[in-house]
């Protein structure tokens, strides 16, 4: 219930701050700021997730929830900075992102958090899941979001800086 109000209070500040966001060139970057901060929090999540299934002994998927978690954190500097790096992290997250997600499940007591299951799914229990309509509209949004954000920035490519600009 506590995460779920931070989550809500966490929505609202990031759309507030975001609409106070200055212009990335002549185009504004309200969206910029808004991803950037979403995927602070994406990284803080993954970041408690990845240290509860350590301290688990769950090494490998706490160890891709890590590897997933600093990509999201390098993202958020790197696009709330304005870099074109940021951008490519976010890439990288979300594609490590979606190459674990069949392993992944909220945790029986905290469901906001991830932990990656003990047993890999066989290749029958992974196709039920492609074809379940839960999963297709979640794709479905992903690719959507994930499409419109490439092309939101793909449109301030030029007027952001590159990793190695002052």
């Amino acid at each position: 219930m506590i995460l779920g109000i931070l989550q809500l209070v966490f929505y609202g500040v990031s759309i507030w701050i975001s609409q106070k966001a200055k212009p990335l060139g002549n185009m504004p970057y309200r969206w910029g700021v808004y991803v950037g901060m979403i995927s602070a929090w994406m990284s803080l999540v993954l970041i408690v997730s990845s240290v509860i299934g350590l301290i688990g002994g769950h090494w490998v998927g706490a160890s891709a929830l890590l590897v997933d978690a600093l990509l999201a954190a390098l993202s958020s500097f790197g696009i709330l900075r304005r870099r074109r790096f940021g951008v490519v992290a976010l890439g990288f997250a979300y594609l490590l992102l979606i190459l674990i997600g069949p392993y992944l499940a909220p945790m029986p007591d905290r469901p906001f958090l991830l932990v990656v299951t003990g047993q890999t799914p066989s290749i029958t229990a992974l196709a039920r899941q492609a074809i379940s309509f839960p999963w297709v509209v979640s794709l479905s949004f992903t690719a959507a979001y994930l499409v419109c954000t490439f092309v939101y920035f793909k449109n301030r490519w030029e007027w952001m800086q590159p990793a190695n600009s002052a």
